[in-house]
Parts: C-alpha cells; structure tokens; sequence
C-alpha cells in the first residue's frame, strides 16, 4: 500500500494512511483526546502535511521571517513555541529556551521536527546547516577565492592566507623602518 492510499480508522470511517485518526475524530478527540480537544481546534485546518518532507505547514498567520503566529492568552506568539508549550511543557515566558526545526522550515509546527535548545546550540545548528551568512561567502573582503590552498581556519574562523601574507609583509616592512 503506498501513502497516497485510504485505510480505515479505529471508528471504520476511511482515513489516508499516513494519518492517526480520520478527519472527524481529529476533529473530535484532538490530537491528546477530549482533554486536548479545545486547545487544538484552532489548529485544525490550518496546516498542511508536506508527504515529502512530513512537515506541518502552516497556513495561518505568519511573520515577517516566515515563521508561523498565533493569538494565546491574548498574545500573538510564535506557533512553534506555542506548540512545544501545549504538549511538552515548555514555560513561554523563557525567553532563553530556543525551539529549533530539525527540518529548516520555519511554518513547520510538526512536534517531531522540533526541539529545546539553547541560543548557543541554535547558533551552532544554523552554521552546521551553512545557514550563517559567513560560511556562505566565497571570497574574502579583497576578492580572494576561499579555496583550500587559499584558507586556513584559525580559532574556528576562515583566513584568506593572501590577505594574512600581505598584512604579514606590510608590518614587517614598517617595523624594519623603525630599526
């Protein structure tokens, strides 16, 4: 059976196959039962499931970074947060606890693809991922490739060697004026 075919929920009524429940006890248990019901209905619509990626996309609110929002406890807040805090816990109000997408998709509200990390480890993931702004550059402020007979890396930064011979020549030169 592939994913694109229909099988039958626990209640017979027919479900895709990659789904828990079908639409009408989605709609009625939520996705933590009847406890969890009224704080997922807001939800339920407004995503939708990427069968490639298996991302939750969503299709509300977003902000200027993509990223998707919502109103809570009359607050606007970050969809992914909120998430993390419905159903792992996560105290909103701490602003030094990051929730970060394994899956790079800012509208992703899939709880598989998110997790707890701190600012450091975000930072550390988003450079690993080659989404830092340095480790996309090329060339070096003079025009140097960053090839890898051109560049060294020192104290975790990339150095043109070049650039660093010439600043290298240039002090020398005016240090030997002093002598």
């Amino acid at each position: 059976m592939r994913a694109y075919e229909q099988s039958k929920c626990k209640c017979g009524r027919i479900k895709l196959r990659r789904a828990v429940l079908c639409r009408q006890c989605w709609m009625r248990d939520g996705i933590l039962g009847r406890k969890g019901a009224a704080r997922t209905r807001p939800l339920i619509g407004n995503f939708r499931i990427d069968d490639v990626t298996g991302c939750w996309n969503w299709t509300g609110n977003l902000n200027n970074k993509g990223y998707g929002m919502m109103t809570y406890q009359g607050k606007m807040r970050l969809l992914h947060r909120l998430m993390m805090h419905l159903y792992r816990g996560l105290n909103l109000e701490d602003s030094s606890i990051k929730v970060l997408h394994r899956c790079d998709n800012p509208r992703c509200i899939n709880l598989k693809h998110l997790f707890v990390g701190t600012q450091l480890e975000n930072m550390g993931d988003m450079s690993a991922k080659g989404r830092h702004w340095c480790s996309r550059k090329t060339h070096c402020k003079h025009g140097h490739a960053f090839s890898p007979e051109n560049t060294r890396v020192w104290n975790g930064y990339r150095q043109c060697i070049a650039c660093h011979q010439r600043v290298a020549k240039e002090w020398a030169d005016n240090h030997r004026r002093l002598w």
